[in-house]
C-alpha cells in the first residue's frame, strides 16, 4: 500500500502539497484532516478503488516526521499502516532510472538507481 503524507497547517498557512513535497505530489488527493500531534492539515495520498483509506488512525500506522536540512525537518509526515507495509511497487516512479537490487533493512530486494543513472544536469521545477 502506497504510504500517506501529512502537511500541517503552520499557523494557518495552507502550503500546498506541491510546495512542500514538490513532484511527488502530481496526482494526489488531498483531505483536511487531523494528524500526528494533534495537528491540523491536508492528508494526501493516491487514492484508487482499492486504496481509498485516507485518514490518520495512529493505532493502525506508523507515522515519521520528515527529516530535513537547514530547519526543514518535521514540515510534513509519513504514514505506513501497520498491516499492509508499502512495497518497493507502491514506490517505484514511472520513470524509475536504471539500478541496482540491494537487500534492505526489510529483508526484500529493492530497486535502487546508481547515481551513474541521474540527469548531470536536472531541469529547475
Amino acid at each position: 500500500m502506497r504510504p500517506l503524507f501529512f502537511i500541517p497547517d503552520v499557523n494557518g498557512s495552507h502550503v500546498s502539497p506541491g510546495d512542500v513535497l514538490g513532484e511527488i505530489a502530481a496526482g494526489m488527493d488531498k483531505i483536511p484532516s487531523i494528524g500526528p500531534n494533534d495537528q491540523r492539515g491536508l492528508m494526501c495520498g493516491w487514492l484508487t478503488p482499492k486504496e481509498k483509506d485516507c485518514r490518520y488512525a495512529p493505532d493502525d500506522q506508523i507515522w515519521t516526521p520528515a527529516s530535513g536540512h537547514g530547519g526543514d525537518a518535521g514540515r510534513y509526515w509519513v504514514g505506513t499502516w501497520n498491516h499492509n507495509q508499502p512495497t518497493e511497487r507502491d514506490l517505484l516512479r514511472p520513470d524509475h532510472r536504471r539500478g541496482s537490487f540491494v537487500q534492505l533493512g526489510d529483508g526484500k530486494q529493492w530497486l535502487i538507481t546508481q547515481p551513474a543513472n541521474l540527469e548531470r544536469y536536472p531541469m529547475p521545477q
